[in-house]
């Protein structure tokens, strides 16, 4: 097959990514009682012989067995591993083994001999050269042929992980950017990006920090002109969105039961406050201290939801390189920044995940934060903004403004409180100074 056949299929066929195309109403699993592992990463297929031709026809020439650092225990990879001959199975036919002529023995001493003699087994068949056509190119061959700067150092033998630290320092360079942008665009504008090719969807941030880059003409050169170049880089930068998201669920993990005050609490009156709160999304509501009213008008307001947002964003590094990509929606005060609806739809289904830990016996039970359990709850909150700014753009911007002013220390603003058929009793106001 033509390597052009194989980048093309690889950019542009939907049959890699097929789990992640899939309806988003997939089972939550318990996998884990470890928040340490990889959290966001769906489970591998488990191996099927018949596909393997078919499967080998769609990948390029990517040297089997290589993987970014944390991606082999799950991955979004849709590869599939190599099925190696048992070496200690047995064949149809014996194998003779020529033995000098013993010497005349007693019978116990011939029985311990027959014991201790070692069982001579047959050699595997070889493989036949047919099942080599697809097999990956040696990635020294290829390698050699870029200038030293765009090569790729791969991991010594028995080794699994293309490790970051090991490439030459234009590669880091790039790829440091590139995960960079990656992380600025899950905040900013999707938490959970539609991935139909992973190798095109991780080229197009390797060439974009690239050329930013000028002492990386050579690693930009590679990446447009050798397409399986992204592809074996690809994992680097998406475990970052795995691990990304991950880190602001262990956050939540820690911070919700002393926000929502069930630390001390049995654990059926846990498990009875947590069905509460989740219930129509309650978590995302204050609760007037006074009256212990849920303050519907007041969507996303919840303390959980800045703080959590504060401490897994807003640390030193990321306030020193992002502070300028905060704007407004409205056109009468575009100095008032806002939160975006992404970070804000990430940090509420943070929370969820916390509190969906102890939904079933009121104690926790780990449950990672995979793509295929709360993709719909994030999209769930992302649709609740959208709807919110159609209708109430101006009260949603004081929201909007007002979580921004808490995870930065600064004077919120509240929304005024109205009336709506919906659950969230948020109106339109008008704009004031």
């Amino acid at each position: 097959m033509s390597d052009a056949k194989s980048a093309d299929q690889l950019f542009n066929s939907d049959a890699e990514s097929i789990e992640i195309d899939q309806p988003r109403h997939r089972r939550i699993v318990i996998i884990s009682d470890s928040d340490n592992e990889l959290p966001d990463a769906p489970p591998r297929r488990t191996e099927d012989p018949g596909l393997h031709e078919a499967i080998a026809d769609a990948l390029v020439s990517i040297p089997r067995g290589y993987h970014s650092r944390r991606s082999s225990a799950s991955s979004w990879s849709s590869g599939h591993e190599l099925q190696v001959p048992d070496s200690d199975a047995d064949n149809d036919e014996d194998v003779s083994v020529p033995v000098k002529k013993p010497r005349k023995v007693s019978a116990a001493r011939q029985k311990q001999a027959d014991l201790e003699r070692p069982e001579i087994r047959a050699a595997p068949v070889p493989v036949k050269q047919e099942a080599r056509e697809h097999t990956f190119e040696d990635p020294a061959r290829s390698e050699g042929s870029w200038h030293v700067s765009a090569r790729i150092t791969y991991p010594a033998p028995g080794k699994k992980d293309i490790l970051l630290n090991s490439q030459t320092e234009e590669l880091q360079m790039v790829l440091r950017t590139s995960i960079a942008q990656v992380k600025v665009s899950l905040h900013f504008e999707e938490s959970y990006p539609p991935i139909i090719a992973r190798a095109g969807f991780a080229r197009t941030y390797l060439i974009s920090a690239a050329e930013k880059h000028p002492e990386a003409t050579h690693v930009l050169h590679r990446l447009r002109n050798d397409l399986n170049f992204a592809a074996i880089l690809a994992d680097i930068i998406l475990d970052r969105i795995n691990i990304l998201r991950g880190d602001i669920k262990r956050v939540a993990v820690a911070l919700t039961p002393g926000l929502f005050q069930f630390a001390g609490l049995s654990e059926a009156k846990t498990k009875e406050l947590i069905e509460m709160l989740l219930k129509d999304h309650r978590y995302i509501f204050p609760v007037d201290p006074k009256t212990k009213r849920l303050m519907t008008e007041k969507p996303f307001l919840h303390p959980a939801l800045s703080t959590v947002i504060k401490q897994a964003v807003f640390n030193r590094s990321f306030k020193a390189n992002n502070m300028h990509l905060f704007v407004s929606t409205s056109k009468a005060h575009p100095k008032r920044v806002e939160l975006p609806d992404a970070m804000v739809a990430l940090g509420a289904t943070a929370v969820y995940a916390s509190l969906v830990e102890y939904r079933a016996t009121g104690e926790r039970q780990n449950i990672p934060f995979t793509e295929g359990a709360y993709e719909d709850t994030y999209k769930n909150h992302m649709k609740t903004l959208s709807d919110t700014r159609d209708y109430a753009p101006v009260a949603l911007h004081q929201v909007l403004h007002g979580l921004f002013n808490q995870v930065t220390d600064g004077k919120s603003t509240q929304p005024e409180a109205g009336s709506s058929a919906t659950f969230i009793n948020l109106v339109e106001v008008e704009e004031s100074d």
